[in-house]
């Protein structure tokens, strides 16, 4: 396989993730802000399983935040190193 093909379809792919994390931040933020409204005038049974509901669906987005926070630094490098490989360079400096 051709390396730019490889570099031009990782870059998409990096780009596709920070895209993700901005949203899943943005819809995090959100999600937060409704809750701090909902748990203020919202109570009984309805309330407390909206909320096990929402801390659960908080942690999930907090964990995918987590995972992309880690993954786009190691897939930029990788595309950093593949990017020297494709010039020639080599990829190890």
């Amino acid at each position: 396989m051709d390396a730019s093909v490889l570099h031009h379809g990782l870059t998409e792919y990096v780009n596709a993730l920070r895209r993700q994390l901005s949203d899943m931040r943005e819809q995090g933020e959100r999600m937060a802000a409704i809750w701090g409204r909902t748990r203020e005038v919202y109570q009984g049974r309805g309330a407390e399983d909206f909320r096990d509901a929402y801390e659960r669906s908080a942690r999930m987005l907090e964990h995918y935040v987590a995972t992309l926070e880690v993954m786009i630094p190691i897939l930029e490098e990788r595309l950093r190193s593949l990017g020297r490989f494709d010039s020639g360079a080599d990829p190890r400096i």
